[in-house]
Protein backbone atom coordinates (compact mmCIF):
# COMPACT_ATOMS: atom_id res chain seq x y z
CA UNK A 1 0.00 0.00 0.00
CA UNK A 2 3.04 2.50 0.56
CA UNK A 3 3.79 2.53 -2.85
CA UNK A 4 0.02 3.32 -4.05
CA UNK A 5 0.49 5.89 -1.62
CA UNK A 6 3.21 7.84 -3.16
CA UNK A 7 1.67 8.14 -6.32
CA UNK A 8 -0.86 11.21 -6.09
CA UNK A 9 2.09 13.05 -4.78
CA UNK A 10 4.00 12.16 -8.03
CA UNK A 11 1.63 12.11 -10.61
CA UNK A 12 -0.61 14.60 -8.88
CA UNK A 13 -4.23 12.80 -9.05
CA UNK A 14 -6.25 12.01 -6.17
CA UNK A 15 -5.71 9.57 -4.26
CA UNK A 16 -9.56 7.97 -4.77
CA UNK A 17 -8.92 8.16 -8.57
CA UNK A 18 -5.96 5.61 -8.36
CA UNK A 19 -7.89 2.77 -5.75
CA UNK A 20 -11.50 3.30 -7.24
CA UNK A 21 -11.58 4.46 -10.59
CA UNK A 22 -15.56 3.20 -11.21
CA UNK A 23 -16.48 4.84 -7.86
CA UNK A 24 -15.71 8.84 -9.05
CA UNK A 25 -16.27 11.06 -12.21
CA UNK A 26 -12.61 10.70 -13.90
CA UNK A 27 -12.13 8.29 -16.27
CA UNK A 28 -9.37 6.23 -17.30
CA UNK A 29 -8.63 8.16 -20.40
CA UNK A 30 -8.60 11.31 -18.03
CA UNK A 31 -6.25 10.16 -15.78
CA UNK A 32 -3.65 8.21 -18.26
CA UNK A 33 -3.44 12.04 -19.68
CA UNK A 34 -3.27 13.71 -16.29
CA UNK A 35 -0.35 11.35 -15.51
CA UNK A 36 0.97 12.10 -18.97
CA UNK A 37 0.92 15.80 -18.07
CA UNK A 38 2.99 15.32 -14.60
CA UNK A 39 6.07 13.49 -16.00
CA UNK A 40 6.51 15.50 -18.98
CA UNK A 41 6.33 18.32 -16.35
CA UNK A 42 8.63 16.71 -14.16
CA UNK A 43 10.82 15.55 -17.14
CA UNK A 44 11.44 19.45 -17.99
CA UNK A 45 12.37 20.29 -15.32
CA UNK A 46 14.79 17.48 -14.46
CA UNK A 47 16.01 18.47 -18.21
CA UNK A 48 16.16 22.27 -17.58
CA UNK A 49 18.49 21.37 -14.88
CA UNK A 50 21.42 19.95 -16.71
CA UNK A 51 23.01 22.21 -19.48
CA UNK A 52 23.26 19.61 -22.07
CA UNK A 53 19.66 19.26 -22.43
CA UNK A 54 18.62 22.66 -22.36
CA UNK A 55 18.77 22.74 -26.32
CA UNK A 56 17.61 19.95 -26.79
CA UNK A 57 14.26 21.19 -24.47
CA UNK A 58 13.32 24.51 -25.91
CA UNK A 59 12.93 23.14 -29.13
CA UNK A 60 11.15 19.55 -27.74
CA UNK A 61 8.25 20.20 -25.49
CA UNK A 62 6.48 16.80 -25.37
CA UNK A 63 8.39 13.28 -24.72
CA UNK A 64 7.69 11.01 -27.42
CA UNK A 65 9.34 9.06 -30.10
CA UNK A 66 10.52 10.25 -33.48
CA UNK A 67 10.38 8.55 -36.55
CA UNK A 68 14.23 9.15 -37.39
CA UNK A 69 15.38 7.44 -35.39
CA UNK A 70 15.36 3.33 -35.52
CA UNK A 71 12.44 1.77 -33.12
CA UNK A 72 13.26 -1.50 -32.44
CA UNK A 73 12.55 -2.66 -28.77
CA UNK A 74 15.50 -2.37 -27.62
CA UNK A 75 16.29 1.07 -28.92
CA UNK A 76 12.46 2.27 -27.53
CA UNK A 77 13.50 0.82 -24.03
CA UNK A 78 17.20 2.95 -24.69
CA UNK A 79 15.33 6.04 -25.05
CA UNK A 80 13.16 5.60 -22.21
CA UNK A 81 16.04 5.25 -20.07
CA UNK A 82 17.97 7.56 -21.24
CA UNK A 83 14.93 10.20 -20.98
CA UNK A 84 14.12 9.00 -17.69
CA UNK A 85 10.64 7.52 -18.84
CA UNK A 86 11.70 3.78 -18.65
CA UNK A 87 8.75 2.49 -16.22
CA UNK A 88 10.23 -0.40 -14.24
CA UNK A 89 7.85 -0.40 -11.53
CA UNK A 90 4.53 -2.12 -10.98
CA UNK A 91 2.22 -0.23 -8.87
CA UNK A 92 -0.63 -2.60 -7.56
CA UNK A 93 -2.94 -2.21 -4.30
CA UNK A 94 -2.45 -4.41 -2.01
Amino acid sequence: MRRVRVLPNKYEVPLPSINRLADISIGLKELREQVRAAETRRGARRAADKLALQTYISHKKEIYKRRFFDNTLGSSLLFEARSGTLRTKWWQVK
